[in-house]
Formats: C-alpha cells, structure tokens, sequence
C-alpha cells in the first residue's frame, strides 16, 4: 500500500464513531451480502442533512481524502466523490431516489431498516440497505452489470430449500 493511500476500513471505521449516518449502497453492499463480485470503489448514501455532511466531511479531511471540505461547498449537489490515493468514494446526499421503475425508497426509512455487515471480533461495522431497498436502489439505472446484481439480489431474497 503506497504510503498516504487511504484504508477504507480505517475511514468506515471513523465516519461510524463520528456517529454519520450512511449507508454502503452499490456493488461493494452487494459483496458484504455474500455476492462473488469484484468492484474498486465505494458508493454510499448519506443522510443529506448539513450537520451530518459537516461530520462526513470532516472525518473525509482528517482521514486525508481529496473531498470538498464545508457542507456549505456541496449542498446544492446530490453527488459528490472523495477521493485518497487508491481509495474512491461516491457519496449521494438526496432524501430519495425514485428509480426506473417510479419507485421511491427516502434516506429515513432506509436506514431504519438497515442490516449491519460485521464479523465477529473486527470492530468494523458496515450499515447496508436492507436487500429489498438494495433491489430497489439497483434499479436505478438499466446496465446489464445493474441486471447482473438484480439477479444476486433476487437469489439472496428467495427462501433456502429445506
């Protein structure tokens, strides 16, 4: 690892004892669901409330992210990335999204719902989307890479054969 490259688990770590309010959406939620896929970034979505966009960017500038540094800077934006090295993060700021399908899943209800990815003895916890709004997030977009991981999401929703 080159020297000032970013260790994700290290940030994730940081952005849940500053107590931010996310969740790890995409391809890398998929992963920590168990699916067999290979991504290099992070997307996540993040409470878009200015206080909670003040402590993610923060803990972005303490741990040595490329990233806008005020709240103040992003808040007429839904997107905007962070970036360190080797490290690349997608970060989503809405209340909502409406998919494809004219669905809608808000930021609230979501993480609600939200599973937490960890193993046992680590001290990394990861809030994931629970898998339906996973689904619905993944129809956001029409790629066959999006049709790709529908189709994990479909078999991760089905009951197991006893």
């Amino acid at each position: 690892m080159e020297p000032d490259a970013v260790d994700p688990a290290v940030f994730f770590k940081e952005i849940n004892r500053a107590r931010v309010r996310w969740l790890m959406i995409g391809r890398q939620a998929l992963i920590h669901y168990g699916v067999p896929l290979q991504t290099m970034d992070y997307d996540i979505w993040i409470d878009p409330g200015a206080a909670n966009v003040e402590k993610f960017l923060h803990q972005a500038a303490e741990a040595g992210l490329d990233a806008p540094r005020k709240a103040s800077e992003v808040a007429a934006r839904p997107f905007f990335s962070a970036f360190g090295s080797l490290l690349k993060v997608d970060v989503f700021k809405v209340r909502s999204f409406t998919n494809l399908d004219g669905k809608t899943v808000d930021f609230k209800r979501a993480y609600r719902r939200k599973v937490i990815a960890s193993a046992k003895g680590d001290p990394l916890k990861i809030p994931l989307p629970s898998l339906a709004d996973l689904a619905l997030l993944k129809r956001m977009r029409d790629t066959p890479r999006d049709r790709e991981d529908l189709e994990y999401l479909a078999r991760l929703q089905r009951p197991c054969p006893r």
